[in-house]
């Protein structure tokens, strides 16, 4: 039993995605803890989950590869159930697009390796395409969602498929249910002025983006 968790563990911890999501949730989960406080293991655990976030960005410097080529695959959704699904993956996948080279040129700006005028103009352009793609994406996933449930009420208990369709289900719940934490956070990161943004304390965005960390790695260890 331990043996095939430690094998799932390290699965998961080859991939990026694995990776990425391990850190999310160690970065978030040190500022949940840390809050704003000013004790000294407040600061400390702040400063962890700050390394955190640096890690997942120069991480995320090797993304475009990955990203175009499943533009290219995708195309304009033709494998989809239907053209909702398929409008708003072109969508979701066109702010990905557009993100990933600003997302460098943010990163090549704070690190002063190159000089940016206003690194805080294409950090907001930048978050704006986050909150579109995970927007998009929640979308999708509802209506993938709506479609598993007309299609699973349309078969009897003892169809073959139910339970197939109900596990499929259950594991599209969790993911509408992350992309949504991820939009409160996404929303919330761009300036004051928009909906609930900048409006959340920094214990609040990190319990979000701890409890959002935990689902994506519970979702990628139970399909191990």
């Amino acid at each position: 039993m331990s043996n095939k968790f430690l094998n799932n563990v390290s699965n998961i911890l080859e991939t990026y995605k694995g990776r990425d999501k391990v850190l999310k949730t160690l970065c978030y989960g040190a500022r949940f803890i840390g809050g704003s406080k000013k004790d000294e293991l407040s600061t400390r655990l702040r400063r962890f989950g700050s390394e955190m976030s640096a890690a997942r960005a120069v991480l995320r410097l090797l993304d475009d590869a990955s990203t175009i080529s499943y533009v290219i695959e995708y195309k304009l959704g033709q494998n989809e159930p239907d053209r909702v699904m398929a409008v708003l993956g072109f969508l979701g996948n066109l702010a990905d697009l557009i993100y990933c080279p600003i997302d460098k040129i943010c990163w090549l700006g704070s690190t002063k390796l190159i000089n940016v005028k206003d690194v805080e103009y294409y950090d907001n352009i930048n978050t704006l395409c986050w909150v579109f793609s995970v927007y998009f994406s929640l979308m999708r996933n509802l209506w993938y969602l709506r479609i598993l449930s007309l299609t699973q009420k349309s078969l009897s208990r003892k169809h073959l498929e139910y339970s197939n369709l109900d596990k499929r289900r259950k594991y599209e719940i969790l993911t509408c249910v992350r992309l949504t934490l991820d939009l409160l956070h996404a929303v919330n990161s761009l300036p004051p002025g928009f909906l609930w943004s900048s409006k959340f304390k920094a214990w609040q965005v990190g319990l979000i983006g701890t409890i959002s960390g935990m689902i994506s790695l519970f979702q990628m260890y139970s399909k191990k």
